[in-house]
């Protein structure tokens, strides 16, 4: 008798998959836009990037969506002088997206 033995790993190498990603970016690419609006909301750009939109898809073995300011973090999680108001989070949440704040294995 045959027992179906599960792959633990399914997730990842499904993410790795260059088909996969492609379509996960073209959706991920329609939440920029409602991210970039909370993001100017909070007031950034604080440290512009040169050369890079407010908020970019990256692709590099998974799909990332990315605040590409320098200041993104104060915005993101507020300091002494900035309150927080986590731009990225709560746009990626709103649009129907999983957050992962770490995406390390």
């Amino acid at each position: 008798m045959r027992f179906f033995k599960p792959n633990a790993d399914f997730d990842r190498e499904l993410a790795r998959d260059p088909d996969i990603q492609d379509g996960m970016a073209t959706f991920a690419k329609l939440a920029v836009p409602t991210i970039e609006e909370m993001a100017r909301q909070a007031g950034e750009p604080f440290l512009r990037r040169p050369g890079h939109e407010l908020i970019e898809v990256q692709v590099d073995d998974g799909v990332f969506i990315v605040n590409t300011d320098y200041g993104a973090h104060w915005a993101e999680y507020g300091s002494r002088n900035t309150a927080i108001h986590a731009p990225l989070r709560r746009g990626v949440r709103q649009v129907g997206f999983r957050l992962v704040e770490d995406p390390k294995p």
